[in-house]
């Protein structure tokens, strides 16, 4: 009876993150191969890449993962917060603004193959000033590309978080 219930609940699960096809899926989509998502850049946690304009090497470039392999290791990021703490990350998601408690949290979510879920960094942009007025901000869903520390936060003993700090934004 157990195993009924955990193939249910896992086929409930699957079936929430998959929708119809459709213009929507076409134009979110269109820059996928035909043949399906496969994986399409070697992952190196040290990357040989070009720095950014403030940081001298990027200790992990994530912007050459398919939507797939993107999710899975901000994923990663986000459930242990502390294997990538201090690291100079860099990877491209799409851009939101969250209302807080304390103002407005600023995130760059990697959006998953199907494009129903996404997992979300917060940021902290390097020019805290030039981000004060909402309306410098990109527009919601715009592609962004973040690169900067990672950060992981405890907000007390049970609950720690990520995000990354110091923050070059590229569009």
């Amino acid at each position: 009876m157990r195993r009924a219930v955990c193939v249910l609940a896992v086929l409930l699960a699957c079936a929430a993150c998959t929708r119809s096809g459709g213009e929507a899926d076409a134009a979110l989509h269109a820059d996928l191969p035909a043949e399906g998502v496969g994986y399409t850049a070697e992952f190196s946690e040290r990357a040989e890449t070009e720095p950014s304009d403030g940081y001298a090497a990027i200790d992990l470039d994530l912007t050459g993962l398919n939507p797939t392999m993107l999710y899975a290791e901000v994923s990663h990021m986000n459930s242990a917060p502390a294997e990538y703490d201090g690291k100079v990350v860099r990877f491209r998601g799409t851009f939101a603004a969250i209302p807080a408690r304390d103002g407005v949290q600023l995130v760059c979510r990697a959006v998953d193959a199907a494009g129903c879920c996404y997992e979300p960094i917060e940021f902290l942009p390097r020019d805290a000033e030039a981000w004060a007025d909402e309306s410098a901000y990109p527009a919601e869903g715009e592609e962004i590309t973040v690169t900067g520390r990672f950060e992981a936060y405890a907000i007390n003993e049970y609950m720690t978080y990520a995000r990354i700090c110091g923050a070059e934004i590229e569009r």
